[in-house]
């Protein structure tokens, strides 16, 4: 088997072979997965996930901020709308953390 080699400058692809969305990102391990949460600036797509076991072969799994996600269901303060007159907010180095009493998993990236 080749050994895959990541190089800088270039596109990096999902195991679909689809070009990964991961700007600014932020990976985490959970289990026996490794997680990459990134801003993602296609269509209403603002931040997506992704998964590995080796850090190399990377699974997209979703969009987790959208342009149609619940503002209140992100954690996100005050009346900031995920569009502005037609146009996306600008997200930089989107954050999540994973609360072991609640098991659950929240973003907590600014806008």
């Amino acid at each position: 088997m080749e050994k895959k080699v990541f190089k800088n400058g270039i596109d990096w692809f999902d195991t679909n072979g689809n070009v990964i969305h991961s700007h600014g990102g932020h990976i985490v391990k959970f289990g026996e997965l490794y997680y990459w949460y990134g801003e993602n600036r296609e269509g209403n797509a603002y931040v997506s996930c992704y998964a590995s076991k080796d850090l190399v072969n990377w699974e997209f799994r979703r969009n987790i901020l959208t342009t149609d996600s619940a503002v209140s269901d992100i954690g996100l303060e005050g009346n900031m709308n995920l569009t502005n007159e037609g146009k996306k907010v600008n997200i930089e180095r989107p954050k999540i953390v994973y609360n072991k009493t609640t098991k659950k998993i929240r973003y907590v990236g600014a806008l």
